[in-house]
């Protein structure tokens, strides 16, 4: 068995691992840098580092996920709201060029998707990641659906047509109500001064009102998504996962409330991801899509 590195691009934060039978052996996370060369030369650096002193024979690949969308067949990065220096970035190529390692780029959401399937053993699965921005992977009959290319960008399906102008340029995007952005924007709206996302969580705890109505209008918006994704793709499980779905039941709560009101025949279950790091993980799959 050899080993596998897996990387995470995140818009904030990315990680890399390296693993062998499913164990992982090394794990760094980083600060992902804004500019788009000194982006390259810490990812470059990152993955030589995690490698060590093992043989590059020994590495059976690089599977690396990042925010959408991305074009998995050539390996490039398009136009990543969240990645703004990295339009149409062929990291597949600059990686394997580099490490001479077979190398394969997928959307993080949908890498957060096979693996979450695998695990849970069903057929049917939508994976949303609540984070920089709303990532979404779907699996279908076992099946990383993917449409012509790139499917689905859940998170720029329009849920306000009269709502705030988006990073990808449209208008009212899901994405826009319930990522970190809207979770602030929440914030500014209760209370009186800005507080962290990480005081928030604290104050919620305590049963602070106004935190507790931060939750509810996060909440009330993701129900409202949750619901379009139940009446469109009827699968077993919805699987929340990125770091807002560490507020638990007190976004669980008013989304569940929410979606029951505007779902036609039945709600998928929604549960929050069992795996940590879970995309970083679920790219490390990449070699049997």
């Amino acid at each position: 068995m050899k080993y596998i590195i897996g990387v995470d691009v995140g818009g904030f934060d990315s990680e890399i691992i390296l693993i062998k039978k499913n164990k992982i052996l090394k794990f760094k996370s980083f600060k992902t840098p804004k500019q788009r060369k000194e982006f390259l030369d810490l990812l470059l650096q990152e993955i030589d580092l995690i490698m060590g002193n093992i043989s590059k024979k020994k590495i059976d690949f690089i599977g690396v996920c990042a925010p959408g969308p991305v074009n998995s067949k050539k390996g490039i990065l398009i136009n990543p709201p969240n990645l703004k220096n990295c339009q149409n970035l062929n990291l597949v190529k600059i990686i394997g060029d580099k490490f001479k390692i077979k190398t394969f780029l997928e959307n993080d959401a949908n890498c957060a998707a096979i693996i979450s399937a695998e695990i849970r053993n069903v057929n049917n699965l939508v994976f949303l990641t609540l984070g920089t921005g709303l990532g979404s992977g779907v699996v279908i009959n076992k099946k990383l659906y993917k449409g012509k290319l790139m499917a689905s960008e859940i998170g720029h399906t329009t849920i306000n047509f009269d709502g705030l102008k988006c990073s990808c340029g449209n208008i009212g995007c899901f994405e826009q109500y319930v990522s970190i952005r809207a979770m602030n924007r929440y914030i500014d709206k209760y209370f009186n001064e800005r507080i962290s996302i990480y005081e928030l969580r604290k104050k919620v705890e305590k049963g602070d009102k106004k935190a507790l109505k931060v939750c509810d209008e996060f909440g009330k918006y993701l129900g409202i998504g949750l619901a379009n994704v139940s009446n469109i793709f009827d699968p077993e499980i919805i699987v929340l996962g990125g770091g807002l779905s560490n507020f638990g039941k007190y976004i669980l709560n008013p989304t569940l409330k929410e979606m029951k009101k505007r779902v036609l025949f039945r709600s998928a279950k929604v549960e929050f991801s069992r795996i940590k790091n879970v995309c970083v993980r679920g790219a490390c799959l990449l070699n049997q899509v």
